[in-house]
């Protein structure tokens, strides 16, 4: 489940708990106001990737042409996936998450998750899970989501040419999800 990150402190002083609203405030504010323009990029480099894809033959300048539209359109995923992030912070930290429980299988969840971020880097991801599948309660958009950030912390903090272990078991009633690579670690002093 998903916690907020933040209980309200009866000691917090009015000024700080200003503070917080503004950045809270902002933090949204700034997320919508990103949202429709990385929209309308997104939406005119697929227009023209589309007609690009319809053309018989490209030439070199056109085929130079559309792997800047395919990079433009990359990016801009990326960004918007930020900007989702920056919305769920902010829904996690006002206590705004509604998990939608279903039953679901972690095993069956993780090969997905493994596999398409295999094919977005590129990278080597080992994965190994048991045998039988691992069925839990739990909001499944959410978990893989979580699956996702930690698979790619791990390819964002390590070595190219390394390999990212991903292991997916259960002890007793709970589900485990390991992911390790060849990275430098969280600093000692980030890791609280």
């Amino acid at each position: 489940c998903i916690l907020p990150l933040e209980q309200e402190d009866p000691t917090e002083s009015e000024t700080a708990r200003q503070e917080k609203q503004l950045q809270d405030h902002f933090l949204v504010m700034a997320s919508h106001e990103l949202k429709t323009p990385m929209t309308t990029i997104l939406g005119q480099a697929q227009l023209v990737l589309r007609r690009l894809a319809r053309m018989p033959e490209l030439s070199s300048e056109m085929i130079m042409m559309r792997t800047a539209l395919e990079s433009i359109d990359g990016q801009t995923r990326r960004l918007n996936a930020l900007v989702d992030d920056l919305l769920d912070l902010y829904n996690v930290r006002a206590g705004k998450v509604r998990l939608r429980m279903v039953t679901c299988n972690l095993v069956e969840m993780s090969n997905e998750a493994a596999k398409e971020q295999s094919l977005l880097s590129g990278r080597t991801i080992e994965l190994e899970t048991p045998q039988s599948s691992i069925m839990l309660e739990a909001d499944n958009d959410r978990l893989h989501q979580v699956m996702i950030n930690l698979i790619g912390n791990a390819i964002k903090y390590s070595p190219d040419e390394s390999p990212i272990n991903v292991l997916v078991d259960q002890r007793r009633d709970i589900g485990i999800i390991e992911v390790t690579d060849c990275g430098p670690g969280i600093p000692a002093d980030q890791q609280t």
